[in-house]
């Protein structure tokens, strides 16, 4: 492509020269102006050739779990119960941002969820009569509370205080039970058989409004076990009732009709036929806004400001929504498609801000600019579609990744990662890449692996080159050089790569200027020979007593020291030789830390390595920091980013060590107040987590724990996150296989799904592990 460069015409005023000088001074500036022009016009040629590549997307959602057959929210609306047509129960915690482990129907079919905050509790009816109270974290059974024999549970409700559950069953029979003992302390006999639809506790959790087919409504007093009142019958079905905090009621009914009755008293207020339009799907109201939201089969939402039902805003829905319900005192409104999608629009802005997808292995969360939260499991079902290119939301990463996105968008929070471009809006193509590999090798020699990335209308942007699935550092890049090809960039980079014995797996993967990676290009190469005997270097970092006293913790020195006692006895008939490497309090520096890492780069990529921090962490404007001995208080942006180890320093350190089996484990201490912070921090360290996993290709392990957690642990002895990893690696993690060895995957999934159960039990607040396992297992130890 030729290059134009425009005349230019300079007027230099300068200080009294030499010849010589003055000609060296007119030269260099006259060359400054022009190589500036010239990366102006190139920066500007790169950037409107991309705009004009742009491609608008349409995601893409597989194995779905089918439409939403119930919904509801515990009474602080941190819990979305979800009943969907697959059978399974699906619980979104709003507050961690996250959905909980899935509840599997077991061969039974459930009808009706709700669930209590205050107990951490999701309870479900069944078509055989029974309800089961499961353990929101774990998803494992607390009890099963028997109803009423054969007759399905048809509606639910957990009083305001979260201390009553209320099940209606088919029969018309309610009974009522303490959750605080799972006692049952009253039953009503309605009469109302095959009736009943709706039930809500109401009148200070004293009276239950009850509610049906055929428009009946009426208050049941619960100590009384009898009928108080009967409501103005409604000439449709109930499609919802809400109360007011002053008592006030509102009915509507499937043909429109509201009914607003004041209290005390019960004057009819409003009585009137809501203007839908079209058949009314569903219904809900928010007092506090002063708001009415209502679907129709014509795929649109029709908000209504309350007085007067005068309509406010519509919003346009690709198909009907149903479960309507208001959250956040009416700021947000939540409804499910069905697919079994949940969508959630702004109220006063009518726009979508977020989707979230449950489907048959995890779940999703996608907002309004493409950013995503997932499961690791749930992301193989979710993809964006571009000129008919599948291109998985995973690809993504490295700009989009959000964790706690849920969260962060209800509160308003600050986002990790910087405003990226709006997918919906357009993305740009990744590379194509081409492998090439020799045919064979020994194990020892080093070989060329060169790749070609072709541009396809992004740019060419960065690349990973993985062997084994850990990635090649770029220090051993041998070259890299750019040519186009029938008009489009092309790049060919190579390495210089010393093989193992054995599979020997090289995986490339590369970005356009959107940061979107590429398919994975993948190959084998057989090798033979036999590898140097592996030794496994065991790094433990633990700091009780910081340089500043305040910030001194209780078992982060006894921890490292159990992580290394336990490794250095059960790996010796693994590997050839331990190599212990511990930092303890004032030898834990941050020079000390990054030498350390920097001095095991030397070993041989055959070894092992486990890293192993306890220490502070925190988390400042999307970067997280592991806190040295040095630390003290006050602490600002420009003092921890100077003291800390920084999520990046301990990414590149770890990328430049030539082992390719590395795990990661870090149980960092919050040391500070506030409940918004504390999740910035555990969303930041395990966006930071992903992305080590990710990126580098190791295992990691970590968990967040308030400081005063640790003062509750004194019967463990330990940490709680150290002293469930511990039994892991003591045999407890010897699980998939059980075969007397434990793997670095298995010592992460046995960990994450125990330390949960584990903090309930020992700790006032729950202890969120992340994992992820994208870096390749290997064996750990052996019993």
């Amino acid at each position: 492509m030729k290059m134009h460069v425009a005349k230019t015409s300079f007027i230099v005023i300068l200080p009294l020269l030499s010849e010589l000088a003055y000609a060296q001074a007119i030269d260099g500036f006259i060359a400054d102006q022009i190589q500036n022009q010239v990366s102006r016009q190139i920066s500007s040629g790169i950037s409107k050739n991309l705009n004009e590549n742009l491609l608008i997307p349409m995601l893409k959602i597989r194995n779905e779990s089918g439409e939403v057959k119930d919904f509801s929210l515990s009474s602080d609306e941190r819990y979305y119960n979800l009943l969907h047509q697959d059978g399974t129960v699906r619980v979104w915690d709003s507050k961690q941002g996250v959905q909980r482990p899935t509840i599997q129907p077991a061969g039974r079919r459930f009808s009706k969820v709700v669930s209590s905050s205050a107990a951490g509790i999701v309870c479900v009816g069944g078509e055989d009569g029974r309800v089961n109270v499961f353990d929101i974290p774990t998803a494992k059974p607390v009890t099963e509370l028997a109803g009423v024999s054969g007759e399905a549970v048809v509606a639910m409700s957990v009083s305001k205080a979260e201390n009553k559950l209320a099940a209606a069953f088919a029969d018309g029979t309610i009974v009522v039970w303490d959750l605080n003992g799972y006692q049952n302390v009253a039953k009503l006999n309605t009469r109302h058989e095959n009736e009943l639809t709706r039930i809500a506790f109401t009148d200070s959790d004293k009276s239950l409004l009850i509610a049906g087919e055929g428009g009946f409504s009426e208050v049941w007093d619960l100590d009384q076990a009898r009928k108080k009142s009967s409501l103005p019958k409604q000439s449709g079905d109930p499609l919802g009732a809400w109360e007011s905090n002053s008592g006030d009621l509102i009915n509507v009914d499937s043909d429109g009709n509201l009914q607003w009755l004041e209290q005390p008293g019960g004057q009819v207020r409003l009585n009137k036929k809501i203007d839908a339009g079209d058949d009314l799907v569903s219904v809900a109201v928010s007092f506090n806004a002063n708001l009415l939201a209502l679907s129709t089969n014509a795929n649109q939402i029709k908000l209504f400001n309350l007085n007067g039902l005068t309509l406010a805003k519509q919003i346009a829905t690709p198909e009907s929504i149903s479960h309507l319900q208001f959250i956040n005192q009416g700021k947000q409104l939540v409804g499910a498609d069905q697919k079994g999608v949940l969508h959630v629009w702004d109220s006063g802005m009518a726009t979508e801000l977020l989707k979230l997808i449950s489907t048959d292995s995890g779940w999703t969360v996608v907002d309004n600019a493409g950013r995503f939260d997932s499961s690791e499991a749930g992301m193989p079902n979710v993809s964006w579609v571009a000129a008919d290119k599948d291109i998985p939301i995973d690809n993504f990463s490295g700009n989009y990744y959000e964790p706690g996105l849920l969260a962060t968008h209800l509160t308003k929070d600050a986002f990790i990662n910087q405003p990226p471009r709006k997918v919906q809006e357009g993305i740009t193509l990744p590379p194509d890449v081409s492998l090439t590999l020799p045919a064979s090798g020994a194990a020892g020699d080093e070989i060329e692996v060169s790749f070609l990335m072709l541009d396809a209308g992004g740019g060419l942007g960065d690349h990973r080159l993985y062997h084994n699935g850990k990635i090649v550092d770029k220090s051993l890049l041998e070259d890299s050089s750019d040519s186009e090809v029938n008009g489009k960039a092309q790049r060919k980079v190579s390495y210089n790569v010393v093989l193992t014995a054995g599979a020997n797996t090289f995986k490339v993967v590369a970005a356009n200027m959107m940061g979107i990676d590429s398919q994975p290009q993948q190959q084998i190469v057989q090798v033979g020979g036999a590898d140097t005997p592996a030794k496994l270097h065991v790094l433990t970092v633990g700091i009780d007593k910081y340089s500043d006293s305040k910030l001194n913790l209780a078992y982060s020195v006894a921890d490292a020291k159990a992580i290394e006692s336990t490794l250095n006895a059960n790996s010796k008939v693994v590997f050839r030789d331990v190599v212990m490497h511990d930092l303890l309090d004032q030898n834990a520096t941050k020079s000390s830390i990054t030498d350390k890492l920097t001095e095991i780069a030397a070993d041989s990529q055959n070894d092992v390595l486990v890293v192993y921090l306890a220490g502070h962490g925190i988390a400042m404007k999307g970067e997280w920091y592991f806190l040295p001995h040095e630390t003290r208080l006050p602490i600002s942006e420009q003092y921890i980013s100077n003291v800390g180890v920084s999520a990046k320093q301990i990414q590149a350190l770890l990328a430049k060590i030539p082992v390719q089996k590395v795990l990661v484990m870090i149980d960092s201490c919050y040391s500070g107040a506030g409940l918004s912070a504390l999740q910035n921090l555990q969303n930041t360290q395990r966006h930071f987590s992903r992305a080590l996993s990710k990126t580098v290709g190791v295992v990691v392990l970590t968990a967040t724990r308030q400081d005063q957690e640790a003062m509750e642990l004194t019967e463990l002895g330990h940490g709680l996150f150290t002293y469930v990893t511990n039994n892991g690696m003591q045999g407890a993690a010897d699980t998939s296989p059980r075969d007397q060895k434990i793997s670095a995957h298995e010592l992460v999934t046995y960990s994450t799904a125990t330390i949960p159960t584990f903090s309930k039990k020992y700790s006032a607040a729950s202890q969120e592990p992340s994992s992820f396992t994208i870096g390749d297992d290997f064996v750990l130890l052996k019993q």
